[in-house]
């Protein structure tokens, strides 16, 4: 990350952790966890971290805290797996509020404070499609890229498994998965716990 390694904050997070009767609070408070953690020990960001949780981390709360993010010159580097998850959340289901914040903080300044990496099963076409319903106005996420994972080939599977699979091993995972990312994932780590 070259000068900006010192300044960026990362947080990872698997939404399908989240549990289904989440809220945006809940989600929020796992999402900033790593500003109290592992973050600037700036007493003004810690206070502002700290007004947002007793605000139940509503949007006017949340910009003031990426504003400061932005003066201190820290990026928080949000990356969000299974996003498509929030579909399927009661709480988040149809919030359009939750979205439209996440939205605001991720684009509205340039560059943000707030850089958001999201992986889903769907596209992002489809995402916006999803969500026109509660969406009165432009797609949530139109500020964003798509970047679509291809299957790795063959040669970059073996440089890949080399040293924790024979070839025999590598070609049943081949062969099995077609290649596909997601489901070679989950072979390897099948593969994986029946060997131990």
């Amino acid at each position: 990350y070259g000068e900006y390694a010192s300044k960026l904050i990362f947080s990872s997070l698997d939404l399908s952790t989240l549990g289904e009767n989440s809220s945006p609070v809940d989600f929020w408070q796992r999402a900033l966890r790593p500003l109290e953690d592992q973050g600037p020990q700036s007493p003004t960001l810690l206070n502002l971290y700290q007004s947002c949780s007793d605000n139940q981390f509503d949007e006017y709360c949340l910009d003031k805290l990426m504003v400061q993010l932005k003066q201190e010159g820290w990026t928080l580097v949000l990356m969000l797996d299974r996003f498509d998850e929030f579909l399927r959340f009661p709480n988040f289901e149809k919030n359009s509020e939750f979205f439209a914040t996440l939205r605001k903080l991720a684009s509205s300044r340039s560059p943000s404070s707030l850089c958001l990496i999201v992986s889903w099963g769907l596209s992002l076409k489809e995402f916006h499609e999803a969500t026109k319903n509660f969406n009165k106005g432009s797609p949530y996420f139109n500020f964003m890229g798509e970047v679509v994972l291809v299957a790795p080939s063959e040669a970059e599977i073996d440089h890949l498994l080399h040293k924790d699979f024979s070839e025999p091993e590598r070609q049943f995972l081949k062969d099995l998965t077609g290649r596909h990312p997601y489901f070679l994932q989950l072979a390897i780590s099948a593969l994986q716990t029946a060997k131990n």
